[in-house]
């Protein structure tokens, strides 16, 4: 026999074991079977501050931001990590060689640019892990109730087997929905036939 902790029950290890008897209570300890990662309560003055000061965030941001759709944002360069070593090479130069800069081409301008950049990265190295905190606590959160959406749902269909009144229409019509992995692709395109 094996203790709820690992631990192989041995002669001798007490009192309250006995031969051919039961584990104690306080050993066995009743774990609910329903997931429950994360159990909160968020008031609703909680979640009206934090929409007060998302809207004071978004206005002092909104003073200098701008805003792109999806086509105006796949037209620009990127400058990503791996162009980083490029951009610090150019500075260097520019700055060094101003001869060499193209005519109607602003340095300082560029220097602007620059600032500006270095401020809003760590403006958003500051914000970003909020939002990473808010989807991390939604996922949870989700997981935590699709677990008993599960549950229920494959309980209606053993209701139905049982005879439990109603099981078998909430169970078709949660069928309806049910998430599954969805569809499976195309088939696979058949190999030429050989010569």
């Amino acid at each position: 026999m094996v203790l709820p902790n690992g631990q192989p029950l041995r002669y001798g290890m007490g009192p309250q074991f006995v031969y051919r008897g039961n584990v104690p209570a306080n050993l066995n300890q009743n774990t609910p079977m329903q997931q429950n990662d994360i159990s909160i309560t968020i008031t609703q003055a909680q979640e009206d501050d934090i929409h007060a000061k998302a809207a004071e965030l978004r206005e002092l941001i909104m003073a200098w931001a701008i805003s792109l759709n999806d086509d105006q944002r796949a037209k620009y360069f990127k400058l990503g990590a791996a162009r980083l070593e490029f951009d610090t090479k150019c500075d260097n130069y520019m700055h060094q060689r101003a001869d060499l800069v193209p005519p109607n081409s602003s340095l300082p301008e560029y220097d602007k640019d620059g600032a500006a950049l270095t401020r809003v990265k760590r403006m958003k190295a500051s914000v970003g892990p909020l939002e990473t905190l808010l989807e991390d606590t939604a996922i949870v959160l989700g997981s935590d109730r699709m677990d008993l959406n599960l549950r229920f749902y494959h309980y209606t269909e053993f209701g139905g087997l049982i005879g439990l009144a109603g099981s078998d229409a909430i169970h078709d019509d949660l069928h309806q929905s049910f998430p599954g992995r969805g569809p499976a692709g195309p088939p696979a395109t058949p190999p030429p036939p050989g010569p």
